[in-house]
Formats: structure tokens, C-alpha cells, sequence
């Protein structure tokens, strides 16, 4: 889903399924690294859903910038809070490529899951 804005930069967003750590031996999600490539300026907010919660938490605004016509590339680290499934929403503004998500997965205790 896009619009054009007054400026002529692209609005967009992405949402992900919700993705799982894993049930067994008590995985969970402690990394996320969102990687993207700038054309130009843009605007970049991402948003997170835990477990069975019904409500995005932002966890991240950047602004990315470019020099001249560079294309840029950008690694976004993001720190979830402690859960087994997660909904990943990417919103912003301006001419950018999503190249890859990736998470990193820890193994838990029986206790504190």
C-alpha cells in the first residue's frame, strides 16, 4: 500500500505474519537486523506485536539520509522484549528496499520459558 505526498515522496509500510521463535526448548527472539537501501532521504519507523498482545509498539524511528545521488546502505538493529512470536510493521517515506530481515533466535531455561 503507497500514497504520494505533497513533497513526491513515496509513503509505504509492510506487516509480516506473526513469526515464531519455535516452541521447543523454550526459543525466543532476542535480535532483529533489518537491512535497507537508500536512494534518496527517507523516513523509517518500525512497529512490534508480541506473543498474543493486540497492540504495536514502536521500537524504532529513523531518518535516513543520502549524499548527492549515493545509494546507501542501512543495517537497523532492533532489541525485541522477550517473546516466542512477534508481527514485524515497517512504515515510512521516501525511495528505500527492504534487502533482508534477519533474527537471531536464544534458547531459553524451563523456568523462565
Amino acid at each position: 500500500e503507497y500514497s504520494i505526498n505533497r513533497e513526491g515522496n513515496v509513503s509505504w509500510s509492510l506487516e509480516t505474519r506473526f513469526i515464531d521463535a519455535g516452541v521447543l526448548k523454550h526459543k525466543y527472539f532476542s535480535r532483529f537486523l533489518i537491512y535497507f537501501e537508500i536512494f534518496q532521504n527517507s523516513n523509517i519507523s518500525v512497529y512490534l506485536k508480541y506473543d498474543n498482545s493486540a497492540k504495536w509498539e514502536r521500537v524504532a524511528t529513523k531518518q535516513l539520509r543520502t549524499i548527492g545521488s549515493e545509494t546507501r546502505f542501512y543495517p537497523l538493529p532492533i532489541m525485541p522484549k522477550r517473546c516466542q512470536r512477534v508481527k514485524i510493521k515497517i512504515e515510512g517515506t521516501g525511495n528505500c528496499t527492504i534487502k533482508a530481515i534477519d533474527f537471531t533466535v536464544e534458547i531459553g531455561s524451563e523456568f523462565n520459558g
